[in-house]
């Protein structure tokens, strides 16, 4: 093998070959109950660490560099990685992911899950709690009610609000204040339901925004951008639907996934590897699909940007990096990453083995979105259909 192939090789494979190590000392750290499958469990594991934000980004330095960036650059952090592993701070028993609860409700296709309607359990140190229409948020009428601007939050965990009281969430803060003190003179009574569900990838978005329309008569749809787009685990939600050869749906997916070579053959880690080169290019196309899309039945489409607590440097340059992608699409971006400034990330966690945001870090977010919304005409046009000079249709 001529040495330039060889090293491509070694490229390819070290990042991977990383993983499974890591896979390893986080089994003997946390012992045999963890699930084996790496890939599928090291972003998790990392978000409950107790590391400083200069350890978290060593530690995951080289791990997404080369994963994210289809391996061209080495794991040039892993000493670091390897060397923090002792660090990690285990959950406690009860601490359950919302994948070990009895509110997720399994659905055929596509989607996969979704939030059981009707539930009320313990979860993450508060209650985990839906309404009839399964979304965890306060009740609403399927109907949209006359009058009324409807939004739809389209997220993840931290847009549903994991461990924090409902009314304690950005999107209820920030329907408070909508309604409360509104942006300007006649603007209309705002409803914001919250169909995010922990766990989607924004594939699992795409599909989840493109039925808000139909199910709920949104005028908007709020699409969240935060660390699951552009963390190691983001073409999950792919690599289990090539493996169960369950149908892509989407053109666009079906032309990515046939370009990257990916077969339903392939390992979760391997799926990934070859997906990595095309995620900015998978990204901007499903943005696009949703525009598209969303804009022939009549609403709008806003990407809501979110921040992390740890790795916030390294995440949310990722997240301005896929922003940058679809930024020809001209979509209006609602971006609240600056929210968590210079805090510590162990004062915004939900405790020391989860980076969800706390009640503090929802806080944040809700006050940088608020003051961003009322300084920008085109949002308030959007959001609350006020009508005024500068706003765009």
């Amino acid at each position: 093998m001529k040495h330039a192939d060889f090293k491509h090789h070694l490229q390819l494979t070290l990042p991977t070959l990383i993983v499974l190590v890591v896979a390893a000392f986080v089994r003997l750290k946390l012992g045999a109950a963890e699930p084996a499958n790496g890939l599928e469990r090291t972003v998790e594991i990392m978000s409950r660490t107790g590391l400083s934000a200069h350890e978290e980004d060593e530690m995951t330095a080289g791990y997404y560099e080369g994963l994210l960036d289809g391996s061209e650059k080495t794991a040039r952090g892993h000493g670091g990685l390897l060397r923090n592993l002792g660090s990690l701070k285990p959950a406690p028993p009860d601490w359950k992911d919302f994948s070990d609860t009895e509110a997720v409700r399994k659905l055929p296709g596509f989607r996969r899950y979704d939030i059981k309607p009707g539930i009320d359990i313990p979860f993450k140190g508060d209650r985990l709690q839906s309404n009839h229409l399964g979304m965890r948020d306060r009740d609403y009428d399927q109907t949209k009610p006359a009058g009324v601007r409807r939004l739809a939050l389209v997220g993840s965990a931290i847009s549903m609000g994991t461990g924090i009281p409902i009314d304690k969430t950005f999107e209820a803060l920030l329907e408070a204040r909508l309604n409360g003190e509104p942006v300007c003179e006649g603007a209309m009574p705002c409803e914001i339901l919250n169909l995010s569900v922990p766990g989607y990838m924004f594939t699992q978005q795409l599909d989840l925004a493109l039925s808000a329309t139909s199910e709920y008569d949104v005028d908007a749809v709020l699409f969240v951008v935060n660390y699951l787009a552009v963390g190691p685990m983001w073409s999950s939600h792919l690599g289990t639907l090539i493996q169960e050869g369950d149908d892509l749906k989407y053109t666009f997916l079906r032309e990515i996934v046939q370009k990257a070579g990916v077969s339903p053959s392939d390992s979760t880690a391997r799926i990934a590897t070859k997906l990595a080169p095309h995620r900015l290019e998978l990204f901007a196309a499903a943005i696009r699909e949703a525009r598209v899309q969303l804009q022939a039945e009549g609403a709008q489409l806003v990407l809501v940007a979110i921040p992390f607590p740890a790795q916030r440097k390294m995440i949310n340059g990722k997240i301005t990096d896929a922003l940058e992608a679809v930024s020809a699409e001209q979509i209006p971006v609602w971006s609240c990453l600056d929210a968590f400034g210079d805090i510590a990330p162990e004062d915004l966690r939900l405790r020391e083995w989860d980076n969800h945001p706390n009640e503090r870090g929802h806080q944040l977010m809700f006050e940088a979105l608020d003051k961003e919304l009322r300084n920008n005409s085109r949002l308030r046009h959007i959001i609350a259909g006020c009508h005024e000079q500068g706003a765009t249709q």
